[in-house]
């Protein structure tokens, strides 16, 4: 079983306990969701409409990011999906992984993708290690980031037009899983999303 993340944040106007009484209250409402993804693994992906070129698994969810809030957690502790944004378009996506506590590492497939007449500019990939396959494979409205994470930290950042609404598709080990995406929004750290894939729109651009 993954275990979750544990995150220290400094948001604008909570106070450590305001922030647990949030964490708390977003955890208990995540609502997981599998879905297999034949795709994963590298090679191209793009479009709207979800990840390999599939149907979103039934409605999905539409969800504040706070501009500007960001998330931390140690490297090789818990496992999940972190996404921030920062003003003027800029997206930062990373993976953590509990390999110190299982002595595995965890495939995480990530695909950013915008509505159909939006671009994704100037995608990059951080600290990849060849070995492990890590890498991002980018369209003009998507872009796809393959890691195997250990007791790293793995991402990649992007652009968009401020305040263009994102979608997320994330799969562990080749199998959506909604409870490891992680994002700040309305001053709460969100431990889980409604569904998988999820759309996130910046509070401000």
């Amino acid at each position: 079983m993954r275990e979750g993340l544990l995150f220290l944040k400094i948001p604008r106007a909570l106070s450590v306990l305001a922030l647990s009484a949030a964490f708390g209250a977003s955890a208990a409402g995540c609502v997981v969701e599998a879905d297999r993804c034949d795709g994963c693994g590298g090679g191209m992906m793009g479009g709207y409409s979800g990840s390999a070129g599939a149907p979103a698994p039934g409605p999905v969810s539409l969800a504040q990011i706070d501009t500007g809030q960001t998330l931390s957690t140690p490297a090789g502790e818990g496992a999940g999906v972190i996404i921030e944004y920062n003003e003027g378009g800029n997206w930062h996506v990373y993976t953590a992984c509990d390999s110190n506590l299982y002595g595995q590492g965890c495939a995480w497939d990530v695909v950013a993708s915008v509505s159909p007449g939006q671009f994704i500019t100037n995608p990059t990939i951080e600290s990849p290690e060849a070995a492990d396959g890590d890498a991002i494979y980018p369209t003009m409205d998507s872009v796809k980031l393959v890691v195997d994470t250990w007791a790293d930290i793995d991402g990649m950042r992007f652009n968009t037009t401020p305040g263009t609404t994102v979608r997320f598709d994330v799969y562990l080990g080749g199998i959506r899983d909604a409870r490891y995406i992680y994002w700040v929004g309305n001053d709460a750290i969100h431990k889980g999303a409604p569904t998988d894939p999820i759309d996130l729109r910046p509070s401000t651009p």
